[in-house]
């Protein structure tokens, strides 16, 4: 089914603030990078109910943006408070979901909230850094209308270029591209560590057998400690004659957090997972094989 999406650049820029929607459904988004908030504080259509997701860069993981769920009574007052005090991370960017015909309350808002967080925390697409948000009880007409706000607004986000809710990188389904799949490797010189991976529709593979960096680096330590201890625990990586592996394959969200696994500190995937076949970085062969 072909969609129409509307995209109206307020600032005559594109990368500046943007208002997406469809005509025939009720869900709007805005985009207003925080640098452009004070030139927003008299949009009165932004001062009703509605559900937000505050961006940030994660330097410890590249390709996992930090992300906060929110929801208000009154979206721009709201993200004027973490404006002025808002410590989990530096945010830079604003996307503001609200209804064009007043369609949404308070309970809408904070059940979806709810429903996003849970979502995103499944995925693992993005880092979150945030209590779980307590959830409403709808009658069934309003669960209905929360389902169909939500379902809107995630594909409106998406079509701003934010694919949050998608599960993982999808791979073009033609039969080239199946066989052509390559096998990647992550290489720590210094160490004579190789690992081996592969993207799948779950997410980045990490080989069974792939030799894993035994020292976790002061940089990031507590990011990447934990995740590196739960691996331990659950016996995915140990010792197979005094040296640290993968005893499993291991599918993880993204090549940087499968790449951080293997080094015990923050690398971009993107650029240090190759091809053994070509040599060519993820990101060239990503941005060849998948609708990303």
């Amino acid at each position: 089914m072909t969609s129409v999406v509307k995209l109206i650049f307020i600032d005559d820029d594109p990368v500046k603030r943007v208002v997406c929607d469809e005509s025939n459904r009720t869900a709007r988004v805005y985009k207003i990078p925080r640098v452009l908030l004070d030139e927003s504080k008299n949009r009165k259509d932004l001062q009703q109910p509605a559900l937000y997701l505050l961006i940030g860069e994660n330097e410890e993981e590249p390709d996992r943006p930090f992300v906060y769920v929110g929801e208000s009574d009154d979206g721009l007052n709201r993200i004027f408070q973490h404006e002025a005090a808002f410590v989990k991370f530096v945010w830079k960017l604003a996307l503001i979901v609200v209804s064009k015909d007043n369609a949404i309350n308070k309970a809408h808002v904070k059940f979806i909230e709810n429903k996003w967080y849970e979502q995103l925390k499944k995925i693992d697409s993005v880092a979150l850094n945030q209590v779980t948000p307590q959830t409403s009880s709808l009658d069934e007409s309003e669960y209905a209308i929360a389902e169909d706000f939500s379902a809107t607004a995630q594909f409106l986000i998406g079509a701003l270029g934010y694919r949050f809710f998608e599960p993982t990188t999808r791979l073009i389904k033609s039969a080239s591209t199946v066989l052509q799949i390559p096998r990647f490797a992550f290489k720590v010189q210094t160490r004579n560590i190789t690992a081996y991976g592969r993207p799948t529709d779950e997410g980045f593979l990490v080989e069974k057998g792939s030799l894993v960096d035994p020292v976790d680096k002061p940089a990031g330590v507590d990011y990447w400690k934990p995740v590196r201890d739960e691996l331990r625990l659950k016996n995915i990586i140990g010792e197979i004659d005094g040296v640290l592996q993968f005893l499993e394959d291991w599918t993880t969200s993204s090549p940087s957090r499968a790449a951080a696994a293997v080094y015990g500190g923050a690398r971009n995937g993107q650029t240090e997972w190759k091809s053994v076949s070509t040599g060519e970085t993820f990101r060239e062969w990503e941005a060849k094989n998948t609708l990303d």
